[in-house]
């Protein structure tokens, strides 16, 4: 019951996240912000972190998204010129964002050796062997 209430609120949480970033009204991504908040919140309850959860709606869902609500209701951006820098800024994320995805996959294929060093092994297994673990 625990991994079906996991895999609900984490694809609840997932795609309030996607439909913020590509939603085109700030307000509309301003409520799937706090849909996404809330259901970060429940993950948290899920673990049995209670405290974190009522700070997550108190704090974030609560008091900075009614802060970003209301300083989007007071700014009248201006279409045509948020347009041309949403286009900049949208081309200069991407160039940067497929940067570090080529960096990150060359030092990966550069360095080659992802397995843990021998001189660990040893320890694992002694803890293993001797039931230290449980």
């Amino acid at each position: 019951m625990l991994d079906l209430l996991f895999y609900a609120f984490a694809a609840i949480t997932l795609i309030s996240a996607l439909l913020m970033v590509v939603s085109p009204n700030a307000v509309n991504g301003a409520m799937c912000m706090i849909v996404s908040f809330v259901g970060t919140a429940a993950l948290f309850v899920l673990l049995e972190a209670y405290f974190l959860a009522v700070i997550q709606v108190l704090v974030y869902a609560g008091a900075v998204m009614v802060l970003f609500l209301f300083i989007i209701m007071l700014l009248d951006v201006n279409k045509e010129t948020s347009q041309m820098l949403k286009n900049k800024m949208t081309l200069a994320a991407s160039i940067t964002g497929f940067a570090l995805l080529a960096i990150l996959i060359c030092s990966t294929i550069a360095t080659g050796d992802h397995l843990p060093e021998t001189a660990l092994l040893p320890v694992a297994e002694n803890h293993a062997g001797t039931g230290a673990g449980m």
